[in-house]
This record gives structure tokens, C-alpha cells and sequence, in this order.
């Protein structure tokens, strides 16, 4: 990556940032992120402690088809530019936590 496309990819990332719609379409993905396997696993561990089966199958199918539909929601309001900035994003974020 040369540094004239680093420069214009912060420039872009900063207009996208800026865009009440992208941010929005932003936390959509990232409600996608939490409420995916995490959250259908935890439900999922909660009806087997509680000892009922449909619970878990009912509910973990419900949240994680769920955060599909919240995907296919940020796609429509953000185009593609959520899914590559997300990703993006989300990969920073990790690496920055690994880094502590």
C-alpha cells in the first residue's frame, strides 16, 4: 500500500465515519457481531442448565437468524462500504486489544 492510498483511505473512512446513515448502518453491524453465535450460544447454555430443550432450539435459531436480518438491514442502509469499513474496524479493535 503506497502512502497516497493510505492518505485516501483515512480521508474516506473519515467522510463514511462523518455520514449519520453509515453510522448507523455501523451499529447494525455491530449488534450483527454480538447477537450472532455469542448470544444464540448463550441461550443455548442457559435452556440446558434449565433443562429445556425447545428453549434453546426455538431461541438460538430466533437470535441468530435475528442478527441475519440486522445484517441484511446495515447492507441495504450502508451498501458494501459497512461490511469492508466493519470488518475493518472490528480487526483494529482486536488487534488493539491483543496488543495490551
Amino acid at each position: 500500500m503506497t502512502a497516497a492510498s493510505s492518505i485516501r483511505d483515512r480521508r474516506e473512512r473519515r467522510r463514511l465515519l462523518a455520514s449519520p446513515r453509515f453510522r448507523i448502518a455501523l451499529l447494525l453491524f455491530g449488534l450483527n457481531v454480538v447477537l450472532g453465535l455469542p448470544a444464540a450460544l448463550l441461550i443455548a447454555g442457559f435452556a440446558a442448565l434449565v433443562g429445556a430443550k425447545w428453549l434453546g432450539l426455538v431461541g438460538g435459531l430466533a437470535i441468530y437468524a435475528g442478527s441475519w436480518i440486522l445484517l441484511a438491514v446495515a447492507v441495504l442502509i450502508g451498501g458494501q462500504e459497512v461490511v469492508v469499513h466493519g470488518s475493518w474496524l472490528i480487526r483494529r479493535w482486536l488487534e488493539k486489544r491483543r496488543g495490551r
